[in-house]
């Protein structure tokens, strides 16, 4: 089996996982993928798919900090064009929680703010931006930890 195959049936699974709404399943079957292709030195553009694919996973499980952690962790390119492509999906979360009792309006929008620098934070240097201060993902972790423990999630 050709690594580009091997790569295709990973994703395949993934997607099926997704479409049964399975989406914990479909998160890590993808990040599979995207560790694979890594290690398989396949194409940027199948990693940056595979762990695009994962970070949608992760918010439809409603699993924010698993969003971070491969932002934080993982090593490829296009983390800022992968959240922010996801931000409107992350505000149907939010509303959704919120909308649920399952979040308050307020966390929600700290969790949409928390968001928001992490996208200012990892977008591309340039020469203007070079004096960004590094970014913890492990404040937004713990601010997601507290939010989702206080509501019993």
């Amino acid at each position: 089996m050709s690594k580009i195959n091997r790569y295709h049936g990973l994703i395949l699974e993934g997607n099926g996982f997704y479409n049964r709404q399975e989406y914990e399943k479909s998160a890590k079957q993808y990040e599979k993928a995207g560790q694979w292709a890594i290690e398989h030195s396949l194409n940027k553009d199948k990693i940056k798919e595979a762990f695009r694919l994962a970070i949608i996973s992760w918010i439809s499980a409603c699993k924010m900090d698993n969003v971070f952690r491969i932002l934080e962790k993982e090593n490829f390119n296009n983390k800022f064009e992968i959240l922010n492509e996801s931000y409107t999906k992350i505000e149907m979360m939010v509303n959704h929680l919120v909308n649920n009792n399952k979040m308050e309006q307020t966390s929600g929008d700290e969790l949409l703010e928390k968001v928001k620098q992490k996208l200012k934070e990892i977008k591309p240097l340039t020469p203007s931006t070079t004096d960004v201060k590094p970014f913890s993902g492990k404040e937004v972790l713990k601010k997601i930890q507290e939010v989702l423990q206080r509501k019993n999630f």
